[in-house]
């Protein structure tokens, strides 16, 4: 009978790795497979990836794990699948669900006067105690003012905004489905102290 593992796939800001794991947690020998990517980035802070770049790589990890599980010849069973990804990034889509920009990162660093306007505007403090957020670089409603005030013909054309582990899920499931999308006008993030309470709403500077 096939012993039970998880597959677990790290999805990360140089590379993504894929490797399966028994039921302890520990990582089975012949399993891992790793792809390096590109870090796009400049003088302006820049810090891109290539969508399609990294789902490529993603796309070769696993089918490197799923032969050595083939090759074992029924020794494993896949029962579940574990991921994980960089975090406060973001993508813009068309109405199709393509890329229309590349995957922003964490690190990319262009957007931080936008940062500061925000947090020119608002209670910093009040706000994280409220929703967990500091209003830095990879805060997304300082990405996307800066998106939209830099780029605002391609900032026009975005149908929804996603984080790059729903896209990259969304293509591998087959389904295309983001569920966590955000619209693309719902850019803005202020808090209102007096009402206590977060809004979103569309800036208009």
């Amino acid at each position: 009978m096939a012993r039970r593992a998880v597959l677990g796939v790290d999805i990360g800001t140089s590379s993504v790795r894929s490797a399966l794991f028994n039921a302890r947690g520990i990582r089975i020998a012949g399993t891992l497979a790793q792809r390096q990517y590109p870090l796009i980035t400049d003088h302006d802070g820049r810090a891109e990836l290539s969508p399609n770049g990294v789902l490529r790589a993603l796309r070769a990890c696993l089918d490197d794990t799923h032969a050595s599980v083939e090759s074992a010849k029924g020794k494993w069973s896949i029962e579940a699948v574990g991921t994980s990804c960089f975090w406060h990034s973001l993508v813009g889509l068309n109405e199709r669900g393509k890329p229309l920009t590349a995957f922003i990162t964490w690190a990319d660093g262009r957007p931080g006067q936008s940062a500061r306007t925000l947090r020119a505007r608002a209670d910093e403090t009040a706000y994280h105690q409220l929703t967990g957020c500091m209003m830095h670089a990879s805060f997304w409603p300082a990405r996307l003012r800066w998106l939209r005030k830099n780029s605002p013909r391609l900032f026009s054309q975005v149908a929804q905004w996603v984080s790059p582990s729903e896209w990259l899920i969304g293509n591998l499931s087959g389904t295309g489905i983001v569920r966590t999308a955000w619209p693309a006008q719902r850019v803005f993030t202020t808090f209102e102290p007096a009402r206590g309470q977060t809004t979103l709403s569309h800036s208009q500077d």
